[in-house]
């Protein structure tokens, strides 16, 4: 079964992935302090934008795509339309965190045209208004994420790994390569910009050398996302790949089995997360707090390190 990253959502007065911090309280030690700090709602054809102007890097707490009784998206419905009361109905992205962590976490400036773009396929009904709830923050200068997986390469907030297989029947459709690049946690990559391109070029050469691979007209599956790149018919039902000698991307077949590079969110203390198979709750259990209430269920929250206890609603 794979495993969902768990998260919060906080009553007023409290952040962190977990609740855990106090907004009000003043931390002596630097690394814990908040410079930066965002909630927003945003409906399906709004744009976002969000940046960490100070040194830190951005750290994706919350994020839900769709609709539930505490997402408000009500506000997303167009002024000349009625909807019932719904507050049972729950229609949500369930990759809304992953999403937003493969997007923003760990750059210092994260944008997209619209909420749709970014997720593609609405989890709801036509009649049912969605929306894009976050809560970020931006770490502090001394405390950036930087840790890749084995084999990757950090290259400005961004882990690189490509993958070369000198048996071709071990190479990946474009679907597939996606697929493998998901399963841990990461997404194919999109590695036009230099100096990414450059430096990962180098690092390819090191790994087909150790494969005694010619990079002569190999081809790397890649994510496009280039806006100057043109939209005509011959981009229709075809995959964007690399070859090694330019970093523009070209149309091919995406039944073709091709070498993949795969991009990933860089993690750090600040990162780690409670996923599905550690996490313990129980929501029809009341305890008393001292945390003010919005919600009306209580949940624990238990890991190998950590417990916490909070007023929250717990979405996996």
């Amino acid at each position: 079964m794979r495993e969902q990253l768990a998260q919060c959502k906080c009553p007023p007065s409290y952040t962190g992935k977990y609740c855990e911090i106090q907004t009000t309280t003043i931390f002596a030690n630097e690394t814990q302090k908040f410079k930066e700090e965002s909630e927003n709602i945003a409906c399906e054809k709004d744009s976002f934008i969000f940046s960490c102007p100070n040194g830190g890097v951005i750290l994706v707490d919350y994020a839900l795509f769709g609709y539930s009784k505490i997402s408000k998206s009500d506000q997303c419905l167009k002024i000349d339309k009625i909807i019932d009361s719904k507050e049972d109905f729950t229609c949500i992205d369930s990759s809304s965190l992953q999403t937003m962590i493969q997007k923003c976490q760990g750059l210092t400036y994260c944008q997209f045209p619209s909420v749709k773009d970014l997720f593609g396929q609405r989890p709801c009904p036509r009649d049912i208004p969605v929306s894009l709830n976050t809560r970020l923050r931006c770490s502090s200068e001394s405390n950036i994420p930087n840790k890749c997986p084995p084999g990757a390469l950090y290259i400005q907030g961004r882990c690189y790994k490509p993958f070369l297989e000198s048996i071709i029947s071990s190479r990946k459709t474009y679907d597939e390569a996606q697929a493998e690049c998901g399963n841990t946690g990461g997404n194919l990559a999109n590695p036009q910009r230099e100096p990414i391109f450059s430096m990962l070029y180098s690092e390819i050469e090191k790994s087909a050398e150790k494969l005694n691979i010619s990079l002569l007209n190999e081809r790397f599956w890649v994510r496009n996302e280039s806006d100057s790149l043109p939209s005509t018919a011959e981009w229709q039902n075809m995959c964007p790949f690399l070859q090694i000698d330019t970093n523009v991307p070209q149309p091919g077949s995406c039944q073709s089995r091709l070498h993949w590079i795969c991009e990933y969110p860089p993690s750090g203390e600040l990162t780690q997360r409670i996923t599905e198979s550690s996490l313990i709750t129980s929501s029809s259990t009341t305890f008393s707090s001292t945390v003010p209430s919005t919600t009306s269920s209580t949940t624990i929250i238990t890991s190998a390190k950590t417990t916490v206890s909070r007023w929250v609603h717990i979405f996996l």
